[in-house]
């Protein structure tokens, strides 16, 4: 049996351009809760939409040799394969 760690979970986040107040800021990309991938759910990071571009950081604390990142986005809590309005507007609209 393989288990993945999650490297990042609970470490220091970043991120340029939040969006409004500590409820959507970069310490919730790495907080590890993932039950609730709406946009007003309290657990997406969440950028001011009004920039072009996004950046976000996670301190790992060491240099580590990755595997692979998973990056989950708002989905409204709809399954993947359905129509996804978030993830359709913020990776093919930029």
């Amino acid at each position: 049996m393989c288990l993945i760690e999650n490297i990042a979970l609970n470490k220091v986040a970043w991120q340029d351009h939040p969006y409004g107040d500590s409820k959507y800021a970069a310490d919730r990309a790495v907080d590890g809760l993932t039950s609730d991938l709406s946009l007003w759910g309290g657990e997406c990071v969440v950028s001011n939409p009004t920039y072009d571009s996004s950046e976000w950081r996670v301190d790992l604390g060491n240099v580590l040799g990755i595997h692979h990142v998973n990056i989950l986005y708002v989905t409204n809590n709809d399954p993947w394969g359905s129509l996804l309005l978030f993830v359709y507007y913020y990776l093919l609209t930029y």
